[in-house]
């Protein structure tokens, strides 16, 4: 098995017979035989180190969240029982 990412969404068949829609940007697990036509008709890459993605700042709704920011969590709030008359 060799993983790949496509270049180009392309139809292909790892048994001979299930055929199989593989989309562009996507990684894909696939047997050696259907990951060397795609390697050498230039339609897929071969991911050759694992995907790892540490940012060091995330970005949410237009906020900087750093790592430290987001270690120690914040204090409940304590809702007051009300009256009403």
């Amino acid at each position: 098995m060799k993983k790949i990412r496509m270049r180009i969404d392309q139809k292909g068949s790892q048994d001979g017979v299930t055929v199989k829609q593989f989309k562009k940007g996507e990684v894909y697990s696939i047997t050696d035989r259907l990951a060397d036509v795609f390697i050498g008709e230039n339609w897929a890459d071969e991911v050759t180190e694992p995907e790892v993605i540490t940012p060091e700042i995330i970005e949410v709704n237009e906020t900087l969240i750093t790592p430290e920011a987001i270690t120690k969590p914040k204090k409940k709030l304590k809702r007051k029982k009300v009256n009403v008359d």
